[in-house]
């Protein structure tokens, strides 16, 4: 999934950053390389509070996923105050993510769809972004799920 990653990042301005480092590394590495791209850096991977420091530098979060059953890396950069441009095969994006207010889901492989994706991050979103991670907090999800309880007791 990097790999088409790297080729939506093909020939934009916008700059890159991979965390991790997996058997695939020398591929993606070699394809930057053929491809001249100056715009992408792979880092090795990173415990939360180093994420959480990068991600101050950041404009937006990418994460085409192929399968996620929830997605806390969503919400974790949402409270970072990033958008979140996010495949549909992720639970939480299509819970927390509104198109083109706090970020977009797309179809995994709409390349075109992807790239205007990264092209129309603007700060309106970055703002949305952590308006969305203040409302999901843990207090308001556990005052949501004892809403829930109880309306299941009353039946």
């Amino acid at each position: 999934n990097s790999l088409f990653l790297l080729q939506c990042f093909k020939g934009l301005k916008e700059k890159l950053v991979l965390i991790g480092e997996g058997p695939e590394k020398e591929l993606y590495l070699n394809y930057i390389k053929d491809n001249h791209m100056d715009n992408v850096t792979i880092l090795p991977f990173m415990k939360k509070d180093e994420l959480f420091d990068l991600y101050l530098g950041a404009d937006f979060f990418i994460t085409l996923s192929k399968e996620d059953i929830y997605g806390h890396t969503i919400n974790e950069a949402m409270a970072r105050g990033l958008p979140v441009i996010s495949s549909d095969k992720v639970l939480a994006a299509l819970d927390i993510i509104k198109n083109n207010i706090n970020g977009f889901v797309l179809p995994l492989d709409e390349e075109k769809s992807i790239i205007k994706a990264i092209k129309d991050i603007d700060t309106s979103l970055a703002h949305n972004a952590l308006d969305s991670a203040k409302s999901r907090t843990v207090e308001a999800m556990a005052k949501e799920h004892i809403s829930i309880f109880k309306r299941i007791l009353e039946r």
